[in-house]
């Protein structure tokens, strides 16, 4: 606020655009490339915004879930931990790297990999499960030598609810319901869908034990690759079990209920594996992004 009896350069917000008509009003190009012109030069004049001043150094540690496949981490360190580590090993101390070590605390995985210099971090994680993060030295072949110790946060469901509403106005059959959440990108639960449609809750069941690579197995059998093609890219275990049940199963049945529920431009899309942590979002993307690929 400006002190009184001082006018205050700077337009407000609202001043910057009250000379805008509703979209309902013609304008001439003229009078809109001037008032479009005034409002640059407004806007020219509002006063940059500052940076945020640094913290002050001192041992922090916080885990934020951004999203069913996002976590947040920032951490500051009050000295360096490097001259106490030189201290005490001499040389060998610069085989050590600063590294964040990130815990599944359901599934027991583990994934280190070397600290952001900015002091933040982003993960892609799982939806539905328990992490925690710990900031500290790592050495190949040696002990991870921990510093700090983060929260612990569970990262949100990345599926429908489980309360359905039973009116008549929502009553909708499962092939529908199924492409509805595949088109909303939920190609998972559009598969759990189909199952379930077709008296197969046991593979539910049975697929949400695999976490992701479950659905990502039924997901690719369904755009069309053969078993050897998965045999390549899936674990062994989920592959036994997979192939077990197949067995036991009209494969063309099945086959017409899982791409039943998959957006046509998927259901010869590509399927790729990689060794290393990345964890995807929902797999099944919605129709209006038909340059973005399945992965």
């Amino acid at each position: 606020m400006s002190p009184e009896g001082v006018e205050d350069p700077r337009p407000s917000d609202m001043a910057i655009f009250s000379d805008f008509r509703s979209s309902s009003e013609t304008v001439s190009p003229e009078a809109l490339r001037a008032r479009l012109e005034e409002a640059q030069r407004r806007l020219a004049v509002l006063p940059e915004i500052e940076p945020l001043p640094p913290l002050p150094r001192a041992d922090r540690i916080r885990l934020f879930a951004q999203s069913p496949y996002r976590l947040f981490l920032y951490w500051g360190l009050s000295r360096d931990p490097f001259e106490t580590l030189r201290k005490v090993l001499g040389d060998r101390a610069a085989q050590y790297t600063l590294a964040v070590r990130l815990t599944d605390l359901i599934g027991g995985q583990q994934y280190v990999r070397p600290a952001s210099p900015d002091g933040s971090e982003w993960f892609d994680v799982f939806p539905a499960r328990l992490y925690r993060v710990e900031l500290g030295l790592f050495a190949p072949g040696h002990p991870f030598i921990r510093l700090l110790v983060s929260n612990v946060v569970r990262t949100p469901r990345a599926s429908v609810s489980p309360e359905a509403d039973r009116s008549p106005l929502f009553n909708v059959p499962p092939s529908a319901f199924a492409r509805i959440l595949s088109e909303s990108g939920y190609a998972a639960e559009a598969l759990a869908v189909q199952l379930e449609a077709s008296n197969e809750v046991s593979w539910v069941e049975a697929l949400s034990g695999f976490g992701g690579e479950g659905w990502r197995l039924l997901i690719a059998f369904a755009a069309g690759h053969d078993l050897d093609e998965l045999r390549k890219i899936f674990p062994p275990e989920l592959l036994a079990w997979f192939e077990e049940r197949l067995a036991k199963l009209d494969r063309a049945r099945l086959i017409e209920a899982l791409r039943a529920s998959l957006p046509p431009e998927y259901r010869e899309s590509v399927f790729g594996a990689s060794e290393t942590f990345t964890p995807r979002g929902p797999v099944g993307l919605p129709t209006s992004a038909p340059d973005r690929t399945v992965e």
